[in-house]
C-alpha cells in the first residue's frame, strides 16, 4: 500500500517522534498523489504556507525548541515542492474561517499570508474553499489529508504532536472521504473564498494603516 511503500516503518508513526522524519514520509507520499484534499481547523494547510508564517506559527506555539527552528521550516517547506514540478498534484483545499482569523504572526503576516493564498488560488491545479463559520461541522475533530493515486481508495494522514497516523483501511477512509463530501456541501465556492481572503487582507492593511 501507499503508506507502506513510502517508509519501510509502517503505516503508524508513533515510537519516534522525530519531526523530520514524520515530514520525509508525508512528502514521499504527496510526491506520489495525484490528487491532495486537505481540511484544516485553526492554520493555513502547510502546503500554502508562506516561511514567514511557517516560523511564527512554530515560534508562537512553543512547539519547536527555538534552536530548532531553521530546521524545523527547511524540512517543512521541502514539502512545497511538489507543487513547482512540471505535473503537480491537484490539490483541493478546505480551510475553516477561523483559520483566516487567527492572528499568526501579527497582521503584516497574517496579511501576506492570506495575499499568498489568493495568489495559489489561481494556479490551476489549486482550489481553495473556505468552510464558513456557521455553527458544529463534521471536521471538528481535527484536520486531515486525503491522498489519493489514480487507483485504491488512498491514505488519510493525521498528525499530532509525537505521531503520524497513516489510515489505509478502505471503510476508514471512506469516513473521512463522506467527511469531505459533507464539507465541500457547507463551504463557500471558489470564488466566494477569494473574496472573503481578500477582504480579510483589505482590513488587516487597513487596521495597520491606522496604527
Amino acid at each position: 500500500m501507499l503508506a507502506r511503500e513510502a517508509e519501510r516503518r509502517g503505516w503508524w508513526q508513533r515510537n519516534h517522534p522525530d519531526f523530520a522524519q514524520r515530514q520525509r514520509t508525508l512528502i514521499a507520499l504527496e510526491a506520489r498523489a495525484q490528487r491532495i484534499i486537505n481540511f484544516e481547523t485553526t492554520v493555513v494547510p502547510g502546503l500554502l504556507q508562506t516561511g514567514e508564517y511557517t516560523r511564527a506559527l512554530m515560534t508562537e506555539s512553543q512547539a519547536v525548541p527555538p534552536e530548532a527552528v531553521e530546521q524545523h521550516m527547511i524540512t517543512r517547506l521541502n514539502r512545497h515542492k511538489v507543487l513547482l514540478r512540471e505535473r503537480p498534484p491537484k490539490l483541493h483545499v478546505l480551510i475553516h474561517e477561523s483559520a483566516l482569523h487567527q492572528m499568526v504572526g501579527g497582521r503584516d503576516v497574517l496579511r501576506r499570508q492570506l495575499e499568498h493564498l489568493l495568489e495559489c488560488s489561481a494556479k490551476h491545479n489549486i482550489s481553495i474553499r473556505v468552510v464558513a463559520n456557521t455553527g458544529g461541522h463534521v471536521g471538528a475533530s481535527g484536520a486531515f489529508t486525503l491522498l489519493q493515486q489514480h487507483e485504491g481508495p488512498g491514505v488519510v494522514f493525521l498528525e499530532n504532536l509525537t505521531s503520524s497516523l497513516f489510515v489505509e483501511e478502505r471503510h476508514e477512509v471512506d469516513v473521512y472521504r463522506d467527511a469531505l463530501r459533507n464539507l465541500a456541501a457547507r463551504a463557500l465556492g471558489e470564488g466566494q473564498s477569494a473574496e472573503l481572503i481578500a477582504e480579510l487582507a483589505r482590513r488587516l492593511d487597513t487596521e495597520a494603516s491606522r496604527e
